[in-house]
């Protein structure tokens, strides 16, 4: 999941994992393709407004695959 608002990732990642998903965070989406390649996620939650790399620059970027589901937030 990628936010950069500390409080917004906070509170998603105990919502999810709550419900008993695996949840890895990133606060820019530099970090996010970092950690998207050794995790490998089923789903990945973007922000599209972010520090560094936004989610608009993410996503096309070759750092999620096809078969990978992404949701894009606004927050």
């Amino acid at each position: 999941m990628v936010e950069d608002d500390a409080s917004t990732r906070e509170m998603i990642e105990e919502l999810l994992t709550a419900r008993g998903y695996s949840v890895i965070t990133a606060a820019d989406g530099a970090q996010a393709r970092a950690r998207v390649a050794h995790a490998l996620p089923e789903l990945v939650i973007l922000d599209l407004v972010l520090p560094k790399m936004s989610g608009w620059n993410y996503w096309p970027s070759g750092a999620v695959t096809r078969a990978q589901p992404i949701f894009l937030c606004l927050f």
